[in-house]
């Protein structure tokens, strides 16, 4: 798809085996980040920090991007964002809204998974 591209993260053996994938995508002079992986195998060892701050970079390469914005689940949800606020730089913006895909979600939660939309300037 145009406008769109995945990070992945590989170990640095000769195994390269996958440890963590984004999905980037962008329109005019937003870039949007989401799907971030990593296998719980390879939880606390910087993989998703990583493959943040290559996904700022890389929309710091394109001259058109102005801001970085992208959904997060808020419900139960507070590290994920503190994260991203202390170690990235986003910040919330707006107030909460209902989760964007309400059909894949079981029906004793429908109504009740939040988001958020996190923004920065790069």
């Amino acid at each position: 798809q145009e406008n769109s591209k995945i990070l992945v993260a590989e170990t640095a053996d000769d195994s390269k085996q996958l440890v963590g994938a984004v999905l980037l995508d962008w329109k005019d002079t937003v870039g949007h980040w989401g799907a971030l992986s990593c296998p719980r195998k390879y939880a606390g060892r910087g993989v998703g920090s990583k493959l943040v701050q290559a996904a700022i970079e890389f929309f710091q390469s394109i001259e058109s991007i102005e801001r970085i914005k992208i959904p997060v689940l808020s419900t139960k949800n507070e590290r994920l964002i503190a994260w991203y606020e202390k170690r990235h730089g986003l910040k919330p913006i707006e107030g909460e809204y209902d989760f964007v895909a309400p059909n894949i979600v079981l029906d004793e939660h429908k109504g009740k998974i939040k988001m958020i939309s996190m923004e920065m300037s790069v």
